[in-house]
């Protein structure tokens, strides 16, 4: 699973299954993308249901536009 810590200078990401493995990205978008190719590529998760998170949030951010 992968969880993310926010703070004013960006976004900590990070696995919770993995101990060792952890990005910083500045841009929500980019942690989101950051987590899902951890997750198809380290723990085999199909590429629809990595990307769920990003998609709704990208959703939710294209209504307030």
């Amino acid at each position: 699973m992968i969880k993310f810590d926010r703070s004013s200078s960006g976004i900590l990401i990070v696995c919770t299954d993995c101990p060792y493995w952890y990005a910083y990205r500045f841009e929500q978008r980019e942690a989101y993308l950051s987590g899902e190719g951890h997750l198809t590529r380290v723990h085999d998760v199909p590429a629809e249901v990595a990307d769920n998170a990003r998609t709704k949030w990208e959703g939710r951010h294209a209504a307030r536009s």
